[in-house]
């Protein structure tokens, strides 16, 4: 504090969003590949393969979409995916969050080199009912992906579909790191 307050200033940088819970900014520190960690087994296409973050719902809200920064994949056609929201049940029911029910989904879209580096924003289909969510319920929001391809190398192990990341690479306990936002009804 000094004598002289009209020339203090500070400057606050913030993103504006039209979404709720949005964790994050239009950069990607890094690109993570669920297949190039867990390819699957040789011969066999990945398919619905989860990719997503936790949210804590805080109060009543009415949800319309699902966006992902994705970040790559090999866009022949053969690697599809879908905003995918599954609610997660009480914890005396499943304690680690392992079994959640499949709450809404986006209409399936083909990987389009287009969509790389950007935001892709995934409409839930909705029934008149699911897409009202309580305060005090927990989702995970993320994508679901197929990838047909059969092969692992180069396929599944380094052309699989990728999203973005910040700060460091998610893990089965911090997996609140992925590039994913979840929209309020418009």
């Amino acid at each position: 504090i000094d004598q002289t307050p009209e020339d203090n200033s500070a400057e606050v940088f913030f993103n504006v969003t039209d979404s709720i819970y949005s964790r994050c900014d239009d950069t990607s520190e890094e690109s993570y590949s669920w297949g190039y960690f867990f390819p699957g087994r040789e011969g066999e296409p990945n398919e619905q393969v989860f990719l997503g973050s936790v949210f804590p719902i805080y109060g009543d809200t009415k949800i319309s979409s699902v966006s992902v920064f994705v970040t790559g994949g090999l866009a022949d056609g053969q690697i599809e995916f879908r905003g995918s929201l599954k609610k997660l049940r009480p914890k005396s029911e499943d304690e680690y969050g392992l079994d959640p029910i499949q709450w809404l989904v986006s209409d399936i879209v083909v990987l389009d080199s287009s969509m790389f580096n950007t935001w892709v924003n995934l409409p839930f289909e909705h029934d008149g009912e699911s897409e009202f969510l309580h305060a005090g319920e927990f989702y995970y929001a993320g994508v679901e992906y197929w990838n047909w391809h059969t092969e692992m190398y180069p396929y599944r192990k380094y052309q699989n579909f990728a999203i973005g990341s910040d700060e460091g690479k998610p893990t089965a306990t911090s997996i609140l790191k992925f590039q994913i936002d979840l929209s309020i009804f418009a």
